[in-house]
């Protein structure tokens, strides 16, 4: 297992929020060897431990693997809590395969990436958008989508809300009938 980290500190100085904005963050079980358990035992013994991998959002250099800390467990409470929960790394957010506009070989590209979706993409930092050509305009079209949903978000929700509520006068004239 790497415990080393060779990475660039701003990417991860936000440690007070919970902040998977731009990282991709995954918990996961590690056996660890316990060396004075091991000994007295004469053969190897090991513990499963909670691990936390974070990688700076689109790049594969900037990874940090090590035990999880009290910090982590705050940081990123909602992927913490999915963990103990489900047992899986789940990405929260727009799944790239959703967006109308994204081909699917760069939905394979990005996910070899680990950036999953619509959100972790538009939050990656610009020397990350280097390693891919194309990744920068990317990046900027996934930010504007994201402004342009929420913008739309109340005009959306009274449409799914008309649309029952047609339904639901429809349902009771066909049973005047």
């Amino acid at each position: 297992m790497r415990t080393e980290a060779d990475f660039d500190i701003n990417d991860f100085d936000e440690r007070n929020i919970d902040s998977g904005k731009g990282n991709h963050v995954r918990f996961f079980m590690y056996p660890e060897k316990q060396e004075h358990e091991s000994a007295e035992a004469g053969r190897p013994i090991f513990k499963d431990v909670e691990y936390i991998e974070i990688l700076s959002g689109g790049s594969l250099n900037n990874i940090v693997i090590r035990a999880v800390l009290d910090m982590d467990k705050m940081r990123f409470r909602d992927q913490y809590r999915r963990f103990k929960e489900t047992g899986e790394d789940v990405a929260e957010g727009t799944p790239l395969r959703e967006i109308p506009w994204m081909e699917a070989s760069f939905v394979h590209e990005l996910a070899h990436m680990r950036i999953r979706t619509v959100e972790q993409l538009a939050e990656i930092n610009d020397q990350a958008c280097t390693t891919m050509p194309g990744l920068y305009d990317l990046k900027r079209k996934a930010g504007l989508w994201i402004k342009k949903s929420e913008a739309a978000a109340p005009f959306t929700a009274l449409a799914e809300e008309n649309a029952a509520l047609l339904a639901r006068i429809e349902a009771l004239e066909a049973k005047k009938k």
